[in-house]
C-alpha cells in the first residue's frame, strides 16, 4: 500500500551528457519552452516538449524548491515519470 506523500509526488530523472543529474520524487516541476512556461504535477497528462534556455523549477516531496539554468532539452512524461534530457544544466543558488 502506498503512503499519503506518494500519492502527490512523481518520479522525476534529470539526464545530461553522460551521466544522470538528478533523481527524485517531486510535487511540481516547471519547464521553459518555446510557448513559454508550464508546470507538471501528478497526473498530468503524458507530453513530450522542446525545452529553451531558461529556469527549471523544482519542488520536491518536502515542498522545497530549487531553481535550475538549462540550456536546452527535451521534457517527456510518462506515468508519472518525468524525464528531462538536458545539454546542459547548472544550479542557481540563493543569494539570501
Amino acid at each position: 500500500m502506498s503512503n499519503f506523500s506518494d500519492l502527490k509526488t512523481f518520479d522525476l530523472t534529470i539526464y545530461k551528457p553522460n551521466e544522470i543529474y538528478l533523481t527524485s520524487k517531486v510535487k511540481s516541476v516547471t519547464i521553459p519552452s518555446v510557448l513559454g512556461a508550464f508546470q507538471i504535477l501528478i497526473n498530468h497528462a503524458p507530453i513530450i516538449s522542446n525545452m529553451e534556455m531558461g529556469l527549471v523549477k523544482i519542488v520536491n516531496d518536502n515542498d522545497v524548491e530549487s531553481l535550475f539554468l538549462v540550456v536546452s532539452g527535451i521534457a517527456e512524461l510518462h506515468n508519472n515519470q518525468l524525464t528531462l534530457t538536458v545539454s546542459e544544466i547548472n544550479k542557481v543558488e540563493n543569494n539570501d
